[in-house]
């Protein structure tokens, strides 16, 4: 089957006379809804500072199932996580971030590897991953590249929270494209 996935290309370039801390944040919104999971990190996955109601962690697997009833104010998930994948399935539908995987010391300060917010009027979900932190001289920049996916999920993977199942599915699509992401970076021109 053809690959219908995409790579995008993000650059950020010091244009200032000044050192600046930088680090790149990637935010995709989605209609409010669904079930969004990713791997944990090694450490503790949850951050003390969330207050996303729906979240669990199951098998090594954070899962947010969005829940209108619990949303009463904007809320939002800081984690730790590994892999390089972020997950969001609605209707059926996936949608999944590829993007390379970094150490939790690379973080921005506060931040966390992959961020989900929910907002009080229920209108969406933010899908948040960041990158690596770093001092970034003048004239100097920095590449940030990931890879979105859609798909249909096969009717017989069960699509239901803490489905080791379609965590299988989906970690497969995840590593082809991560083979695929590899792939591109290495050859595409920057």
């Amino acid at each position: 089957a053809r690959d219908s996935s995409f790579i995008i290309t993000y650059i950020i370039k010091n244009i200032s006379n000044e050192d600046k801390s930088v680090g790149p944040w990637e935010v995709t919104r989605r209609i409010a809804g669904g079930v969004s999971f990713f791997p944990a990190g090694p450490d503790s996955a949850i951050m003390k500072k969330s207050n996303l109601p729906g979240v669990t962690v199951k098998d090594g697997i954070v899962w947010f199932e969005y829940d209108a009833n619990k949303i009463t104010a904007d809320s939002k998930l800081f984690a730790l996580a590994s892999e390089g994948w972020l997950a969001n399935v609605k209707d059926s539908v996936l949608f999944l971030k590829t993007f390379s995987d970094i150490p939790d010391s690379q973080l921005a300060p506060g931040q966390g590897e992959i961020e989900i917010y929910a907002n009080k009027e229920k209108q969406y979900i933010e899908l948040e991953n960041h990158g690596e932190y770093m001092s970034l001289f003048p004239g100097d920049s920095i590449t940030y590249k990931m890879k979105w996916t859609i798909k249909t999920i096969p009717a017989n993977i069960d699509k239901s929270p803490g489905s080791q199942q379609l965590v299988e599915w989906v970690r497969k699509v995840a590593f082809k494209n991560k083979f695929n992401l590899k792939n591109a970076l290495l050859n595409s021109e920057d």
